[in-house]
C-alpha cells in the first residue's frame, strides 16, 4: 500500500505545519551533499525545478571552490542550455578531485551553482569526518503532479559493498536512539515508527548497497497533501550486518528537509 493511502502519515505531519512554512521558492533550487561526505562519495549536487513552468539549467553549472574561495575544480565545457520539465531535476557529481584529477584533500570546500540569470549561490560541503551519508537528489516537494516520488535518495558507505542498509525517518533528530554500533541520530517519534513499515514514506528503505558502497534506490514518496509544506524532517540509514554480534555495522549523520510547496 502506498503511502498516499496512509492518511495517518499526513496527521502525524499535519500539526508541525504552523512551526514554519517554507518561503516561495526560486524557479531552480539546488541541492548538495551528502553534507559531511565521506572520502570517496562523490558529492551530488542536483538542480531542480520546483515549479509547474519550464526552467533553464547549463550542462556546466557549478564549480568548486575550497575554503579560502581558490578554484578547485571547474568542469570545462561547451555551455548548453538544458530545459527542465515541470518538477524535473538535473544531477551532477563531484568525485572528490581536483582540476588535474587528483584526490583532494578532507576538509572544507564550496559548490558554486549558477544560473541561467548569470546569478551564483554557495553551497558549503565537508569531505571527510564520516564513513556514511545521504542526500535526496533534489528537493522535498508536495504538488498536486509530482510528489517527489521520482527523486531518489544517495546512500554511500564506501567502506561497506554490498552490505543491507535500511534507511529512516523522524521530526527531530535529539536525542537519537543508542544502538550497539552507534546512535542514530533520529528521535523516536511517530514518523520513525511510519517509516518502520517497509516502502511506506520511503519507498526502497531497505536494500543492498552497491560494489562501491552506493544505493540510489530509495525513494522521497510524500503524500499528496499541500499543506505539509513548511514540514521539516530527518533521514539517516543503518548499515547491516546480520553475523556479526553487533547486527548495526554503521550508522550515518542524519539529512534534514524542508518540505516545499
Amino acid at each position: 500500500m502506498k503511502i498516499h493511502d496512509l492518511t495517518p502519515l499526513a496527521l502525524l505531519l499535519g500539526p508541525l505545519v504552523g512551526l514554519g512554512a517554507a518561503q516561495t521558492p526560486f524557479a531552480v533550487n539546488v541541492t548538495v551533499g551528502p553534507d559531511p561526505a565521506p572520502l570517496g562519495c562523490p558529492v551530488q549536487i542536483t538542480f531542480s525545478n520546483d515549479r509547474p513552468g519550464i526552467a533553464g539549467v547549463f550542462n556546466c553549472s557549478y564549480r568548486v571552490l575550497d575554503a579560502q574561495g581558490g578554484l578547485v575544480f571547474d568542469p570545462t565545457c561547451s555551455p548548453i542550455l538544458f530545459d527542465l520539465g515541470p518538477y524535473g531535476w538535473l544531477p551532477f557529481e563531484w568525485n572528490q578531485v581536483d582540476q588535474s584529477g587528483s584526490p583532494v584533500p578532507p576538509g572544507d570546500y564550496w559548490v558554486e551553482a549558477s544560473f541561467e540569470s548569470g546569478a551564483t549561490e554557495l553551497h558549503p560541503v565537508t569531505l571527510g569526518g564520516t564513513d556514511a551519508g545521504l542526500v535526496l537528489r533534489g528537493t522535498a516537494t508536495v504538488t498536486q503532479t509530482f510528489t517527489g516520488e521520482n527523486r531518489p535518495f544517495v546512500l554511500c558507505s564506501p567502506l561497506d559493498p554490498g552490505r543491507p542498509f535500511w534507511l529512516l525517518a523522524a521530526l527531530g533528530q535529539s536525542p537519537g536512539i543508542a544502538t550497539c554500533g552507534g546512535t542514530l541520530p533520529l528521535t523516536l517519534d511517530p514518523l520513525l515508527q511510519a517509516t518502520l513499515v517497509p516502502n511506506s514514506l520511503l519507498l526502497g528503505s531497505q536494500g543492498n548497497l552497491d560494489g562501491n558502497g552506493m544505493s540510489m534506490g530509495p525513494r522521497l514518496d510524500l503524500p499528496d497533501v499541500p499543506s505539509l509544506a513548511g514540514v521539516q524532517f530527518s533521514t539517516a540509514f543503518l548499515v547491516l550486518d546480520f553475523q556479526a554480534p553487533c547486527v548495526v555495522r554503521r550508522v550515518s549523520p542524519a539529512h534534514t528537509m524542508k518540505v516545499l510547496p
